[in-house]
């Protein structure tokens, strides 16, 4: 099943892929991304690009990103988990 969902124009992520990612639980994700502690950025493709989108979460030392078509279908996923700096 797609994580991923168009929603009011934009791009809707199920809570549990991304805590699955950065290791929380589900329920920890909307309030850090209200505190900015998980931030997102959307990008969309131009040119050969276009009809796609990369969305980027940054969480701590860990990265996300997918990119989507129009549809919400996951096309490519990317992720980077550095070690903490101490």
């Amino acid at each position: 099943m797609n994580p991923v969902h168009v929603k009011d124009g934009g791009f809707e992520v199920e809570a549990g892929y991304l805590a699955e990612h950065f290791r929380v639980r589900p329920a920890e994700v909307p309030e850090l991304m209200r505190k900015e502690r998980i931030k997102a950025v959307c990008e969309r493709g131009e040119r050969e690009d276009a009809g796609r989108y990369r969305l980027n979460f940054r969480f701590g030392a860990s990265r996300l990103s997918l990119v989507v078509d129009e549809d919400g279908n996951i096309l490519r996923r990317m992720s980077v988990r550095w070690p903490e700096r101490v």
